[in-house]
């Protein structure tokens, strides 16, 4: 059987729309603001005093880090503070310089100001798939197919690279 471009990039469309379909899972936390609102969703990471906050229903909202009055998550929260906080001894758990806690609150054994940063590139992933091909006829038929990608993902320590490239005249 010969394989043809239309074939390659029909399989190349039904791969593509297989990932995308693939379900993420949910953690649910709430946000207590001083203000006494709640907002519920999925802690995505804080960095440079803003909250970013994935709610199902509005997408990813951020929002002041001097506002939150506590955070309790279902998911642990990877808490990186600032260097010249000491850690408390009843932590939870803790790893590469970042406790591992479910729940931030005033009345806590860490303050919220002494919090850097939350889930920052704790496991963090960036890609790229690029496809193009051409067809001509004339005199002669001619048809070319060029597919590559790139993901790379980082895990605590870690980085894994993976990198490929096709193609076909």
């Amino acid at each position: 059987m010969r394989y043809s471009f239309t074939n390659t990039f029909f399989i190349l469309c039904l791969f593509t729309a297989f990932l995308l379909t693939i379900p993420s899972p949910a953690h649910a936390a709430v946000v207590v603001l001083k203000n006494g609102d709640g907002i519920t969703g999925r802690i995505v990471k804080m960095e440079n005093k803003r909250l970013e906050i994935d709610i199902p229903s509005a997408g990813i909202i951020k929002m002041k880090w001097e506002d939150v009055q506590s955070v309790t998550t279902e998911r642990p929260m990877s808490v990186k503070l600032y260097s010249a906080v000491d850690l408390p001894g009843d932590t939870e758990d803790s790893k590469l310089n970042r406790l591992i806690l479910t729940s931030l609150g005033e009345d806590g054994a860490i303050r919220l100001e002494d919090v850097r940063a939350i889930n920052f590139a704790e496991n963090d992933y960036r890609g790229y798939l690029s496809a193009g091909g051409n067809r001509s006829s004339g005199n002669s038929e001619t048809q070319a197919l060029n597919i590559s990608g790139n993901l790379m993902y980082r895990i605590a320590g870690h980085r894994f690279l993976l990198d490929g490239k096709y193609n076909r005249g």
